[in-house]
């Protein structure tokens, strides 16, 4: 078994996985999908500042993509390249092209529509929509109240129709589904006695996968879009988090610290009729949530030991490092 060694304490693993901090020098943003596997990324710099690069693969070879800004924190472009976002007590838009800045004041949380056409994002307790006009500049197009102003991590089905979030009831975390025209709002999980949270859309916008406290720990859980057919995925005493579909829709990943603290990787083959998760022979500190290649083979992550990006096979195996920049790293 490959393994890269434990360094940090159990707080800041707990807090890097469950709330996908920074804790390395660099910081997965995004995947290409040209043929050689270019995977984007943002790298902190010995300066303080943040660039943007892609390293090939196959090849484990880094250039930088974006060298005319200087990013105060981790970056991410939107899926077409146009535009590109950080936050540093607000939320900041940079148009690529022309190199002008939108500034949206206290917020957070943003993400982009697969299309590029939109972004969500969480202010002063209420998420709001922007569209993207003809103009290649942004507008409000819908708005979402809190009732507590606790709405957080808005994550867009791959059909660009609906956002999914979390927000507080009754003292719990619960799932929410929001049209993207915020016509029609509705609470995934019918219980809101545990917290319920991490939503991840399947690739054909039906399913949602989820972290449910309801049986004691964290679970992985799958429900319909529709709040109906609840499935639970996995059953052990230990927390498991992270949920992140392949390309396909045919596996599940996720992370667990069933033998070692969050740092294993376990896949669920979503077409078996009793899904029994698969333990990669790889136990990895993680200091983002993995990402699948497009072909769904290969996983790419960010170590939390070294800030280093790495790819390990689906099916075991076939750890690889692809960077060995060692660039600074710090908590955000």
């Amino acid at each position: 078994m490959m393994m890269l060694t434990l360094k940090f304490s159990r707080l800041l693993l707990v807090l890097t996985v469950l709330l996908v901090l920074v804790v390395g020098g660099a910081v997965l943003v995004g995947q290409g999908i040209d043929e050689g596997w270019l995977v984007t990324y943002a790298r902190r710099e010995p300066a303080g500042h943040w660039t943007l690069r892609e390293v090939d693969a196959g090849r484990g070879v880094s250039r930088a993509i974006f060298t005319d800004y200087r990013f105060p924190t981790e970056p991410t472009f939107s899926p077409d390249g146009a535009f590109i976002a950080w936050t540093v007590r607000d939320l900041n838009v940079l148009q690529v092209g022309t190199g002008v800045v939108t500034q949206y004041s206290a917020c957070y949380d943003m993400a982009w529509a697969p299309d590029s056409r939109a972004f969500a994002y969480v202010c002063n307790g209420e998420m709001i929509v922007m569209t993207r006009d003809a103009d290649d500049t942004f507008s409000v197009g819908s708005r979402l109240n809190s009732r507590r102003g606790d709405m957080s991590k808005p994550v867009w089905s791959p059909d660009g129709g609906q956002v999914a979030y979390q927000d507080y009831r009754e003292g719990f975390l619960q799932l929410f589904i929001a049209e993207r025209d915020g016509s029609f709002v509705q609470q995934v999980n019918r219980d809101v006695r545990y917290t319920e949270r991490s939503p991840a859309w399947s690739p054909d916008s039906e399913r949602l996968a989820f972290v449910s406290e309801r049986d004691g720990n964290a679970e992985i859980y799958v429900i319909d879009r529709n709040g109906n057919n609840a499935q639970r995925l996995t059953i052990n005493e230990s927390n498991d988090v992270a949920p992140i579909w392949s390309p396909d829709g045919d596996n599940l990943l996720f992370l667990s610290d069933r033998r070692y603290l969050f740092g294993e990787f376990y896949i669920v083959d979503m077409r078996a009729d009793m899904p029994d998760p698969l333990a990669l022979d790889v136990i990895a500190i993680v200091a983002s949530p993995p990402r699948w290649s497009p072909d769904g083979d290969r996983l790419v992550f960010i170590s939390g030991e070294d800030g280093e990006l790495y790819t390990v096979r689906t099916t075991g195996g076939g750890l690889r490092q692809l960077t060995n920049e060692r660039a600074s790293h710090r908590l955000p």
